[in-house]
């Protein structure tokens, strides 16, 4: 049997509103199946953006099912929203300067793109 491979974190730039209701989905699936019409409606977006907010969902390694009850997530809720990109918060070098002064891997990515950018 091959050995599967982690999935590869998709880098995209999304807009806020996209980044909201990316997240609104994701809470939605994690409380059970949901059908494609109460999704659509609860977003309020039609289906063809809603088909690409599930592509990208599963671009970027979130487990998304169809079944006849409808679309179900099987993993963690936080497993999910840690894998969708947040967008651009357009922080300053100052802020990212204060923000990158930490241990967690999140600080330490900051800090490392820091430096490439002031080399």
């Amino acid at each position: 049997m091959a050995k599967r491979s982690a999935p590869r974190k998709t880098r995209v730039k999304i807009s806020g509103t996209r980044a909201g209701r990316l997240y609104r989905l994701l809470k939605i699936l994690s409380k059970g199946s949901a059908p494609r019409v109460r999704l659509l409606r609860g977003l309020r977006v039609g289906m063809r953006t809603f088909y690409r907010d599930i592509d990208l969902l599963r671009e970027c390694g979130v487990q998304i099912d169809v079944g006849e009850d409808g679309y179900t997530m099987p993993g963690k809720l936080e497993d999910a929203i840690s894998r969708i990109p947040f967008p651009d918060p357009e922080l300053t070098f100052g802020d990212v300067a204060l923000l990158m002064k930490g241990r967690t891997k999140s600080h330490q990515r900051l800090k490392q793109q820091f430096e490439r950018l002031t080399k």
